[in-house]
């Protein structure tokens, strides 16, 4: 069996990784000498093996701080942090939140390209915490792109986010990407949509429809789960009409609330708003008009009223914990984009409302049997 290379800190802070390979040669030469004449049983105080949980030092990259801006602007990262909570408690790991940011950029912080600054002061935690694993959602900006390459013994795993060959970060051998199969949660949110429509009573001349709001027509990300609705809505009623708008905006709730009263005027019974805080508005008007509403994004909606079908999640906090783990087990897999589903866990419909009659439950169950049985299994 190889020997396992030895790592270890001193008394006053985290030794550079260079040393601590200086050192690993110096003790191999040693217990070579030792042990021609006799066996020797070493023990290191605080040492760290490669995987060990005890040791291991996990960073998890955060836009920025939400400080005292209340749960809305905490809301997009607050399930990857739950989920490097949940990996911390499981495996024991040392963890730390690094803001990218030291305060909300004005330009609204996922699309901010962020300055050589910012990408010297994020280095330089990266320096300073020793990490053996960075988690970071969303995947980097222009300006943090070189950053990868300063630490090649840091794996890093960015979450969400495609592709490691493409031109952010240039086939790097220390990364990888794990993203969300959501078409699945995107599929049986369509799927339950087109079982409740087709119970749905229609006046006379009328027709089963339901509809999609969605910011923008070509963001993939977005576009994956929409196709998935489509596609779970025609096989559970093949003769429903799908309708989709854009609202060419996430944030602003009155848009969405607009739209959403257009699709209902114009005879939906389903209204799936896949947009951000824009689709508050569209769930809104839904509850307002008395008709079903479906969220979309990594939380369970149900919360916002009766008129919740269910909500398509994405379990980002799934993709920390998995990375976390498949880290530790040695099952992490360099220069590979990894897509994570039903099978894993990483995507799911949940809050379905109680409302929902069990004949029906029961086939959305079955849907999802079916999906999981078609989807390929991630490294093993």
């Amino acid at each position: 069996m190889p020997a396992l290379p030895v790592q270890v800190r001193d008394v006053q802070g985290r030794n550079p990784r260079k040393a601590r390979r200086l050192f690993v040669i110096a003790v191999a030469g040693t217990l070579a000498v030792v042990a021609t004449a006799l066996a020797v049983r070493i023990v290191l105080t605080d040492a760290r093996l490669p995987g060990s949980p005890v040791s291991t030092r996990v960073a998890l990259i955060r836009m920025w701080d939400p400080g005292d801006l209340g749960s809305r602007d905490e809301a997009g990262m607050s399930p990857f942090v739950e989920g490097l909570l949940a990996a911390e408690r499981e495996h024991g790991v040392e963890t730390e939140i690094l803001d990218l940011f030291p305060r909300r950029p004005l330009m609204g912080g996922r699309g901010d390209p962020g300055s050589q600054a910012d990408a010297d002061r994020l280095s330089a935690r990266l320096r300073s915490g020793d990490f053996d694993l960075v988690v970071w959602p969303f995947g980097p900006a222009p300006w943090f792109v070189d950053v990868v390459a300063q630490y090649p013994d840091t794996r890093f795993v960015f979450l969400d986010y495609c592709c490691v060959d493409g031109i952010e970060l240039r086939g790097a051998p220390n990364a990888t990407t794990l993203s969300s199969r959501a078409g699945q949660a995107g599929q049986l949110a369509g799927y339950l949509s087109g079982l409740m429509e087709a119970r749905r009573a229609l006046p006379q001349g009328g027709r089963h429809m339901v509809s999609i709001i969605s910011a923008e027509p070509n963001f993939p990300p977005t576009y994956v789960v929409l196709e998935g609705f489509i596609r779970g809505a025609k096989r559970a009623l093949p003769a429903v009409e799908v309708r989709y708008d854009y609202s060419s905006e996430y944030d602003d709730q009155a848009a969405c609330d607009e739209i959403a009263n257009r699709q209902i005027d114009a005879g939906s019974g389903v209204v799936f708003a896949a947009v951000m805080d824009c689709g508050l508005g569209a769930l809104s008007a839904a509850a307002i008009r008395g008709v079903w509403g479906i969220a979309s994004g990594g939380e369970d909606m149900s919360h916002l009223g009766p008129h919740i079908l269910a909500s398509a999640s994405e379990r980002y906090g799934r993709l920390v914990e998995l990375a976390v783990g498949w880290y530790l087990e040695g099952r992490l897999p360099p220069r590979e984009d990894v897509a994570l589903g039903l099978v894993d866990g990483a995507v799911a419909l949940v809050g379905i409302s109680p409302d929902v009659p069990t004949s029906i439950r029961a086939k959305v169950a079955q849907e999802a049997a079916r999906l999981r049985a078609q989807e390929a299994r991630q490294p093993e």
